[in-house]
């Protein structure tokens, strides 16, 4: 969060951030605490809020910013496809445990964990490249549309039980 809200204070585009009071061990009161809110960005705590309400929100925003710290397993990924589902395009930290290769499916952006001047190029560039960032939503939704829709789930389901 420090990394994305510092990016985003560099210039004059809006950011909302939609956190949950905490998640597993990490507290992001106490994280969020020691940063600097710039006025351009709003961090909005939610707590019992619907997936709807939520995907409702988010859509009418520009793109998605999945900023995370290293880690072993698909952190951010959920975030992922959804904001693919909406057509938006994405900036996202680098995971190389994502089944998604971001930059070469052309769906978004890639930054490297911790990044302040990626992370603020990537939102200068989607902010400026309005048809470009529509292009990186298309990419996503049709890959979402080909790849993670119900019938693919359930042929994975059933392989698995068949094994």
């Amino acid at each position: 969060m420090p990394t994305l809200i510092e990016a985003f204070g560099r210039t004059s585009y809006p950011l909302d951030v939609y956190l949950a009071h905490s998640a597993g061990d990490i507290n992001y009161h106490l994280v969020i605490g020691g940063v600097k809110i710039p006025n351009n960005v709003r961090v909005n705590f939610v707590r019992g809020l619907i997936i709807a309400e939520l995907a409702h929100k988010i859509s009418r925003h520009q793109c998605v910013c999945i900023c995370c710290l290293r880690s072993n397993y698909t952190v951010g990924l959920t975030t992922l496809v959804e904001a693919m589902a909406l057509r938006l395009p994405v900036i996202v930290t680098e995971n190389h445990t994502f089944p998604i290769d971001v930059a070469a499916e052309g769906c978004g952006i890639v930054v490297k964990e911790g990044d302040v001047d990626g992370w603020e190029q990537a939102i200068k560039f989607i902010a400026t490249h309005p048809e470009e960032a529509n292009r990186m939503g298309e990419n996503g939704y049709r890959i979402v549309k080909e790849r993670y829709n119900l019938e693919a789930l359930t042929k994975g389901v059933a392989q698995v039980l068949l094994n």
